[in-house]
């Protein structure tokens, strides 16, 4: 576990003078051994928790752009209700009402999508110019940023928040219709 902690401490022999360096031998007196391999289970461990804090932040926005996006066609839908409900009195398939929600809620999927994009690569440059700055290495063209069907990945998940939200809203305002 995280907070288990063995380290070694050593207890040798010293000479009575001290060196240069350590003038009062104090450091030669008591040498402690750290295992290598606690410090690499404490490091695994953090790492496995920033990476499950990370799916769960993750997880959180996810729901947060649903509600939004969600909220934000239902806007769209009421305010055209008045004609909406003059297309389901007529006769009006329920696909011939959802279609041009779906296709808005595609286009707002895209767009979203590619403004992450824009969002993700601003920051990735950021980083890596002030990695290079703090390590003094030359490295700004070594660091890809993503593979390219992960950049794919993230507008297909914006377009299907946009139809989900998109579909969520009309029907359920379609419901509400007599």
């Amino acid at each position: 576990s995280f907070l288990n902690t063995h380290a070694q401490i050593a207890v040798t022999d010293v000479p009575a003078r001290g060196t240069a360096h350590d003038p009062t031998g104090i450091f030669q007196h008591f040498k402690l051994q750290i295992s290598i391999n606690l410090i690499i289970q404490r490091f695994n461990a953090f790492l496995g928790l920033l990476t499950l804090l990370g799916s769960v932040m993750g997880l959180l926005l996810v729901f947060a752009a649903l509600f939004l996006v969600t909220n934000t066609v239902w806007l769209v839908v009421y305010n055209r209700r008045d004609e909406l409900e003059v297309q389901k009195l007529v006769g009006a398939t329920t696909r011939y009402i959802v279609a041009p929600f779906v296709i808005e809620g595609t286009l707002h999927g895209v767009a979203g999508g590619l403004l992450a994009l824009i969002g993700l690569w601003g920051v990735h440059r950021l980083l890596v110019l002030r990695l290079q700055d703090a390590l003094q290495l030359d490295i700004a063209g070594d660091l890809a940023m993503l593979p390219g069907a992960w950049l794919l990945g993230l507008i297909a998940v914006g377009i299907g928040l946009g139809v989900g939200a998109a579909l969520v809203a009309v029907q359920r305002f379609l419901l509400r219709i007599p």
